[in-house]
């Protein structure tokens, strides 16, 4: 029997150690003196470009690709992972956004099971990262991706763009790529010269959760949309949060009907645990430039500050309005937002007539230039710190920031904001800005952090070292941190087959049940 184990155990090392396509660990190191793409991609013998690798990488390889600056032209995935074997495209460990892509794009079209992680991609004449269904509506829609810890900087398109399907063709039903992960990137001079947003996300896409990233340095001449995260044109059931967006040349958050006439919908979308500063426009916007429809936007535990437009504005774009499209249930739900509005606008506003179901409660809008807070005649509007207009300020009086002079917006021990939050018959949010749980006292305190008194870190100061939860997925996502069998699955099968020699015990098979989304 011990043989039998043995001959076993040889079989699995040996399967470890293959390096061919579908086996293994792939390699592309440029300046490694025997470096060809006619080499077997082994770490001995490995590929000189990236192009290659894209082109050859089937389910279950992992491709590591060590420093240096790769000018090889468009890199343009091949084929799909599978659920448990997904392709990654990874840097080499310690060479972390060292694999420099110059003057090119990273694409991929129609295939799922992918993880992009820990690249630098640099003057592309396009997007950055772009990942696009495929071209047919009618086929399953694209799942399963993951892209993390990658720098875009310097690209005329998008940094990173999710598209359900390219724009202008027919998305169909609007579910066309779906289980997407966009974290922990570093997005620089976006949108540079050409249209679209920093990130984009746009044309039939769901349970897409764009966190953990920092935004910055748009357009100066803003030829392009500039804004820093877009979902627009038919996105569901999807989230923005925990990211840093600064110093760019427009808004930091845009929410877009659409104007495609096939009706697009936006729904389900959570908003929340976001820094946006130094903006020459406004935080969060939510809005239709069309005939699509937006209906259920919840955005809490967000900071705006030092904006030159409003903090957080619901907007009557004059082609939605005349289209007929439709913005229905936002609600902004402990909030900040100070000294915003420095040109024109102020904390929060509301210019749309035809809106209905937009709620502004528990929030604190302190010290912005023209008011705090604006709504039509139908907007609810209750339990806010603020000053102007009074009628809108159920609390009148100075938050007590911890330091607004350092952009610390933590509450002081004697703030008159806390637990002054009443129980909303729309949401509660279960924790602050900076994970600290609500309530900490008898009620929840108003605005975005819950004072406690052992304070956490400033959330400006550690926002980037945030760790990404498990986010919801539909039930036919696999599990997005899953690697391919390349990067883990021989190690975890060696291991697992020592375990049965000691334990002898019954094999089970786990499967993670899909999460839900509420």
């Amino acid at each position: 029997m011990k043989n039998t184990y043995f001959f076993f155990l040889m079989i699995i090392i040996y399967t470890a150690g293959i390096s061919s396509p579908g086996a293994g660990i792939l390699y592309v190191d440029k300046n490694h003196p025997d470096a060809s793409d006619s080499n077997d991609g082994s770490r001995n013998q490995p590929w000189k470009t990236i192009v290659h690798a894209a082109n050859t990488a089937i389910a279950g390889d992992t491709v590591l690709i060590k420093a240096g600056i790769y000018e090889d032209g468009k890199i343009v995935v091949a084929n799909s992972g599978e659920p448990d074997n997904k392709i990654i495209f990874s840097a080499y460990p310690g060479h972390e956004r060292q694999a420099v892509i110059k003057g090119a794009s990273f694409f991929s079209q129609g295939n799922s099971h992918l993880t992009i992680s820990g690249l630098k991609i640099t003057n592309s004449p396009s997007h950055g990262i772009r990942i696009e269904g495929h071209t047919d509506p009618a086929l399953p829609p694209v799942t399963d991706i993951l892209i993390t810890g990658n720098h875009t900087y310097d690209t005329c398109s998008s940094g990173i763009a999710i598209w359900g399907i390219k724009w202008g063709q027919d998305p169909g039903n609007y579910d066309n790529i779906k289980n997407v992960i966009i974290e922990k990137n570093l997005v620089e001079l976006g949108t540079h010269g050409c249209k679209n947003e920093i990130i984009t996300v746009a044309n039939g896409a769901s349970y897409i959760h764009v966190r953990d990233n920092e935004i910055r340095l748009g357009d100066p001449n803003m030829t392009g949309g500039d804004e820093g995260i877009d979902f627009k044109e038919g996105v569901r059931n999807s989230s923005i949060y925990r990211n840093y967006i600064h110093h760019l040349s427009d808004k930091a958050i845009y929410i877009d009907g659409g104007s495609d006439p096939r009706d697009p919908q936006i729904t389900n979308i959570h908003i929340y645990d976001n820094i946006m500063m130094h903006l020459p426009s406004a935080g969060i916007v939510v809005t239709t430039e069309g005939l699509g429809d937006v209906d259920g936007v919840y955005v809490y535990n967000n900071i705006a500050a030092h904006t030159d437009s409003d903090g957080f504005r619901v907007y009557g774009h004059p082609d939605g309005v005349a289209a007929g499209g439709t913005v229905r249930n936002v609600h902004f739900i402990n909030n900040t937002a100070t000294q915003t509005g420095r040109y024109y606008g102020g904390g929060f506003r509301v210019d749309h007539e035809s809106a209905s179901g937009i709620v502004i409660e528990n929030n604190i809008a302190w010290n912005n230039k023209t008011y705090d807070i604006r709504g039509e005649a139908e907007t609810i509007i209750q339990s806010n710190l603020c000053a102007d207009p009074a009628a809108f300020c159920t609390i009148k009086m100075n938050p007590e920031f911890l330091d607004s002079e350092k952009e610390d917006y933590r509450l002081a021990p004697s703030s008159p904001a806390i637990d002054q939050a009443i129980t909303s018959a729309y949401l509660n949010p279960e924790f602050d800005i900076a994970g600290t749980p609500r309530p900490q006292g008898l009620s929840s305190d108003l605005g975005a952090n819950e004072y406690t008194t052992n304070p956490t870190e400033n959330p400006l100061n550690r926002i980037s070292q945030l760790a990404g939860g498990e986010p919801p997925c539909d039930d036919t996502c696999s599990d997005i941190h899953r690697h391919g069998r390349g990067a883990a699955g021989p190690a975890l099968l060696i291991m697992l087959f020592l375990y049965l020699l000691i334990h002898t015990t019954e094999i089970t098979k786990f499967i993670r049940p899909g999460n839900t989304y509420n």
